[in-house]
């Protein structure tokens, strides 16, 4: 298997994995509202507890030098 190949397959699989913590988090946050003592496991991604998605864009270009968080003018 390419290196190519293998990063995209680890890819696909860490998004499933991700999308099953997801479900297992959906359930956890509905025991505790019907009461059940029930925690959220410690190695349970923190993305899967929020409920959030990290989405990434591209950088717009900037006419900064590396390093500096902002535009020089």
């Amino acid at each position: 298997m390419s290196h190519a190949a293998r990063e995209k397959a680890e890819a696909g699989i860490l998004g499933e994995v991700l999308d099953i913590e997801r479900q297992e988090a959906a359930l956890v946050w509905q025991a505790q509202e019907a009461g059940l003592p029930i925690e959220h496991r410690a190695d349970c991604s923190p993305l899967a507890v929020l409920g959030i998605r990290l989405v990434t864009v591209p950088a717009r270009a900037s006419r900064t030098s590396a390093g500096h968080a902002y535009d020089i003018r």
